[in-house]
């Protein structure tokens, strides 16, 4: 897990970044998946989590970004990998 601290609009923020276990998909590559989620630092409030998978297709790299829906509620990994492996479906049609 890794930690990136900033501001954003003058408020201080902390994204916290987790490896997950990436999907294997036919047709595609070097691929890797995390989640995210922000907190406000020095309290124990922590925001919803988004989804980013990336890969390869050949010599095309497929990037795969799903964020919180409206409300607060985490975004789906099994979406995010859907959403990917169309995109990879799609690409070696």
């Amino acid at each position: 897990c890794s930690t990136i601290t900033g501001t954003v609009n003058g408020e201080p923020i902390s994204e916290s970044v987790t490896l997950e276990d990436a999907p294997t998909i036919d047709g595609a590559t070097n691929i890797v998946a995390t989640s995210a989620s922000t907190s406000t630092p020095n309290t124990d409030e922590i925001g919803p989590k988004s989804y980013l998978i990336t890969g390869n297709v050949g010599d095309v790299n497929v990037v795969v970004h799903l964020f919180p829906f409206e409300g607060g509620q985490d975004a789906s990994y099994t979406d995010a990998v859907a959403l990917f492996k169309a995109q990879v479906e799609k690409l070696n049609s």
